[in-house]
């Protein structure tokens, strides 16, 4: 087998703000839990931001309501544990919102990605296969919704080489969806 892959970029966007949000609970009331630490931040003018004095804790990066952009990759994957005195990058891939989307990471048993995995997410009149980047993940953009209870959910098929597949026919698709895929 030969493949060839073609990147550009990664062009940095300036400006851009995303949301972080900690596991971390201090309590909880009529509107739902309060986390510890939940912050929007912009990526500035130079397209990155850093942040010092982050707490130990399970983060995870997104979009805000109602942004231009959804996230195609994350590399890491979110969510990231930030570990005490640790220092972590994050690299965040978007690409225009859409209504509704399909963004899934593939890792083996002990959590490792596994970049080059094959997923291919299918239905009537639809059907896509998708290579893992580099960051172990695919992304399915401009898609239907789709559920099990209305009866037109996608089926999924995770294939890489030394792992058994896997396919569920039960993927539900509603806005900005992530599934997390696990190959034995």
């Amino acid at each position: 087998d030969w493949r060839v892959t073609y990147d550009v970029g990664p062009t940095p966007l300036p400006n851009v703000s995303f949301t972080m949000q900690g596991a971390k609970l201090i309590g909880s009331g009529p509107g739902g839990p309060a986390y510890k630490y939940s912050q929007t931040h912009s990526s500035g003018a130079s397209g990155s931001v850093t942040l010092s004095n982050i707490e130990y804790d399970l983060y995870t990066l997104a979009m805000p309501s109602g942004s231009s952009y959804t996230i195609a990759a994350s590399c890491g994957p979110q969510p990231t544990f930030v570990t005490p005195s640790s220092n972590l990058v994050s690299r965040l891939y978007l690409t225009p919102a859409s209504a509704h989307s399909l963004l899934v990471d593939v890792k083996n048993a002990s959590g490792a990605l596994i970049p080059g995995a094959t997923v291919r997410l299918q239905r009537s009149a639809y059907d896509a296969t998708v290579v893992a980047d580099q960051c172990g993940q695919t992304f399915f953009g401009s898609i239907g919704s789709g559920s099990v209870g209305a009866g037109n959910a996608y089926t999924i098929d995770v294939q890489a080489s030394g792992y058994q597949s896997y396919t569920s026919s039960e993927i539900n698709v509603s806005g900005t969806t992530r599934l997390s895929i696990i190959l034995n």
